[in-house]
């Protein structure tokens, strides 16, 4: 056959048979036609230049996708939770052990540590999410600052929308089936699951234990993977310290364990043996604790730095300073030596001595102040004793009707004259600004 010609190349074929050829070729687009003409690649195609004048609608509706979305050069956050990609993934066909269907997972931004929650039902993630931001506020000493989701309705709801403006946070959503604007969290999801998944084929564990294999997967990756920009693990970039892996052992490996039995005898076995399938480790990848109210105050601070129940009322203390705008972070001054805080406990009690609440107190410690220059002259405004059994007891003879408020932290209300420098307190040190006071 002969060459292509350049006369050939520059006739140009009727809109009738453009139309016509590109149907034939079962919708092949007008370039790669063109340029099967032009380097002779067929035979018996007319050697014309083939034009596209107009859409074609089966090509609109059947090849159409979405346009492409081009990553970030400027990353989203500097510090460490400053912004929390959250998603929620179910319902799985097989519950867990625990009779659990979803996986609620929460993905910093920084340093793409990562956090799996397993939940019942859909109902239950407000609650999660509210306990979760309240401690890893506290072990991290770091604030949320913008949360992430989808427009999904666990997500977008009455509870959170108030949780949120108490505590400042902004909630941004992503539109309606546009799963790339959240894809940091929803491409963890995938690696969890397919990492999950191949975890429970070579273990031949039941299906029913993938919760336990997603938490290890969870677990290991937080603590193996490699964050490019940092070129470190976000264990490292979280907690600032290196991983220590040497204690892991094998999904689904043989183990022994201890056969602590009141009843097995003097000839029993003291070790069975059985598989492993999650180790219990001291981190925060999955369940909460329970943040109910305990029957004995904390000793000391630490102490209650890491237990729930606690943690939820040094943070509700904390919001309220916020709140009512208490201080202001500043640099601190060369001649002040700033006063430092303490966190008080105590048990509120019912009549029956129950334990239903406990109560947190932020003080400046008082010996350390000196009157001129700290405070001047104070006093508390609460009446004696007597007069509220006098006011009770006219209340009772007249058959009057008596109310009974609480104020919260009413003495925050109060307008402080003197400049005062106090230590931030612990637990809740700006990352921004350490030093200020």
């Amino acid at each position: 056959m002969a060459s292509a010609s350049p006369i050939y190349l520059m006739a140009r074929a009727s809109s009738t048979k453009s139309w016509l050829w590109h149907q034939r070729l079962s919708h092949l687009n007008f370039n790669t036609i063109n340029d099967l003409t032009r380097n002779d690649l067929v035979a018996g195609l007319p050697k014309f230049k083939y034009h596209k004048e107009r859409l074609c609608p089966s090509c609109e509706q059947g090849k159409s996708k979405r346009t492409y979305h081009s990553p970030k050069p400027v990353p989203n956050s500097r510090q460490r939770l400053h912004l929390l990609h959250m998603d929620l993934c179910g319902p799985m066909r097989i519950a867990s052990i625990n009779e659990k269907r979803y996986i609620l997972v929460i993905v910093d931004d920084y340093s793409r540590y990562t956090w799996v929650h397993f939940l019942r039902s859909k109902d239950e993630t407000p609650e999660v999410i509210i306990k979760f931001l309240k401690r890893i506020t506290v072990l991290l000493q770091s604030l949320v600052i913008i949360i992430r989701t989808d427009n999904d309705t666990e997500f977008k709801n009455q509870v959170l929308i108030e949780y949120f403006d108490n505590v400042g946070i902004s909630h941004q959503m992503s539109s309606v089936q546009t799963p790339q604007q959240n894809g940091v969290v929803e491409r963890r999801n995938q690696t969890l699951v397919e990492v999950a998944r191949t975890m429970l084929i070579f273990s031949r564990a039941p299906l029913f234990l993938w919760a336990e294999a997603i938490a290890t997967a969870c677990f290991t990756q937080n603590r193996s993977i490699i964050h490019r920009r940092f070129n470190k693990t976000p264990y490292e970039l979280i907690n600032g310290k290196k991983p220590d892996i040497s204690f892991l052992h094998v999904f689904g490996a043989l183990c022994y364990l201890k056969n602590d039995r009141e009843d097995i005898g003097k000839l029993g076995a003291k070790g069975e043996l059985d598989l492993l399938f999650e180790a219990i480790y001291d981190d925060y990848i999955g369940g909460q604790q329970s943040a109910t109210a305990r029957t004995v105050p904390p000793a000391q601070e630490p102490q209650a730095m890491t237990d729930p129940a606690w943690i939820d009322s040094m943070l509700e203390e904390f919001l309220q300073f916020r709140r009512l705008d208490v201080w202001v972070l500043v640099p601190a001054p060369d001649n002040i030596s700033p006063l430092t805080l303490k966190w008080l406990f105590k048990n509120k009690h019912d009549e029956e001595q129950t334990v239903i609440r406990n109560k947190s107190r932020l003080v400046v410690r008082g010996y350390r102040q000196e009157e001129g220059i700290d405070f001047e002259e104070s006093f508390a405004p609460v009446a004696r004793m007597e007069a509220i059994r006098i006011c009770l007891a006219y209340a009772a003879h007249k058959s009057f009707t008596v109310f009974q408020m609480d104020l919260k932290t009413a003495f925050l209300h109060g307008s402080l004259k003197e400049d005062v420098y106090v230590c931030q307190p612990k637990g809740f040190i700006d990352a921004d600004h350490p030093s200020h006071v």
